[in-house]
């Protein structure tokens, strides 16, 4: 019987001493996760702090810009003002009666693929202003800008077909 009470003894007391390791080693491991995720945080708080800076940064930048982009499209609109004018008095002084321009276009000519742009030996640059497709080689080719039904249309010498333009200088 001394021998069973001495081992239920032995057995009792390391299922104690377990219990307790376990509630200690538990303990000390979830202290540990705290601190863990305390540190964690304290990074994740100067992250943020750094990417705000970051933000406010690049909010500078942006208004910057974009006080730059109301300055751009003010001069532009400008430009564009300007350009409507001239193409009113080129128009007039060119031949009254007719509204010809007659140029030759500054360099190479490859005809026009539906976005092209045309910059005259007068100064003068134009945009197609109607998709067409027409391949034409050419250099220095004369060039007569006229206007019907309230439309410039560009006729290059060689080429059969007018094409609709805008003037964009």
């Amino acid at each position: 019987m001394y021998k069973l009470t001495t081992i239920l003894f032995l057995i009792v007391s390391g299922i104690l001493c377990y219990t307790t390791y376990s509630y200690k080693d538990q303990h000390d491991l979830v202290q540990e996760e705290r601190n863990v995720l305390k540190i964690e945080i304290s990074n994740l708080e100067e992250d943020k702090k750094y990417l705000n800076s970051k933000v406010k940064g690049l909010e500078e930048v942006l208004k910057s810009l974009g006080r730059e982009v109301e300055i751009l499209e003010q001069k532009f609109s400008g430009e564009q003002s300007l350009y409507r004018v001239n193409d009113r008095l080129t128009q007039r002084n060119s031949n009254a009666s007719n509204n010809i321009i007659e140029t030759k276009i500054d360099g190479t000519f490859n005809g026009w693929n539906g976005e092209s742009i045309f910059k005259m030996k007068n100064g003068s640059v134009w945009q197609q202003a109607s998709y067409a497709y027409q391949y034409h080689y050419a250099y220095n080719p004369d060039v007569t800008i006229y206007l019907k039904d309230g439309k410039n249309y560009m006729k290059v010498e060689g080429v059969n077909e007018a094409l609709h333009v805008k003037r964009i200088k």
